[in-house]
């Protein structure tokens, strides 16, 4: 992760990483691994504070937040129709006797 990253864009402390992991000491193996933990638990706390700021805005502004589910379920509600319209559209086909390739050939012709 941290070598793919171009130098310029690299904080200090990963530049001090991937200088220890060029070292064969031991030393420098175990404070390299101690530092990679301290970049997780910075990367972890960003996390969990972007988590926090989510959820003590969706508490200050619940009208922002309660708008999606009704659009949600407005969606699925369409989606249920736009099934049972096509699924009497098919049974329409099986008791008509046309073939599918027909009636997709004529439902090309007539859309364009």
């Amino acid at each position: 992760m941290i070598q793919k990253t171009e130098p310029q864009k690299l904080k200090k402390l990963e530049l001090n990483i991937l200088e220890l992991s060029k070292k064969t000491d031991i030393d420098a193996y175990f404070a390299m691994h101690d530092a990679l933990n301290e970049v997780l638990k910075i990367k972890r706390n960003q996390t969990s504070e972007k988590n926090i700021t989510a959820k003590v805005e969706r508490v200050l502004n619940p009208e922002k937040y309660n708008q999606a589910p009704l659009s949600k379920s407005l969606r699925k509600q369409q989606d249920h129709i736009k099934y049972f319209i096509g699924s009497l559209y098919l049974n329409l086909l099986e008791q008509s006797g046309l073939e599918r390739s027909v009636v997709i050939e004529l439902y090309v012709y007539y859309k364009y």
